[in-house]
């Protein structure tokens, strides 16, 4: 048994591909959830706090959720550190001074915290 895909029919509703639909079945595109109107350095400042949770969590400073353990793993803390690294120069002059400001500071906070805490575990 294969499941053949059929050509979308110009009368046929483009959401559920019922010909008998007028358009207002929950499948529709109208019905369907709007994208928040987003700006990529919204995108940019929640992919760099998601980075940088998982750089606290893999540096044993804050507790994983999903384990509840407290561990580090330093390449994985590397990785996210290096990744915040190279996203925060794409934001000088697309966001406000004090922002900009905040990520450097927490940047510069997550590699001292690295750099000690990899020294102490290597002894």
């Amino acid at each position: 048994m294969t499941d053949e895909v059929k050509p979308v029919d110009e009368e046929q509703c483009v959401g559920c591909g019922d010909e008998s639909c007028d358009g207002t079945c929950s499948d529709s595109e109208e019905n369907a959830p709007q994208m928040p109107d987003l700006k990529v350095e919204d995108l940019m400042m929640w992919t760099l706090g998601e980075y940088a949770r998982m750089a606290w969590m893999n540096l044993g400073i804050q507790t994983n959720p999903a384990t509840g353990e407290t561990t580090a793993n330093f390449p994985q803390a590397r990785l996210a550190i290096d990744c915040i690294n190279a996203m925060v120069p794409l934001l000088e002059g697309k966001m406000e001074p004090h922002m900009l400001r905040d990520l450097k500071n927490m940047l510069s906070s997550l590699q001292m915290n690295y750099a000690q805490r990899y020294s102490a575990e290597a002894k």
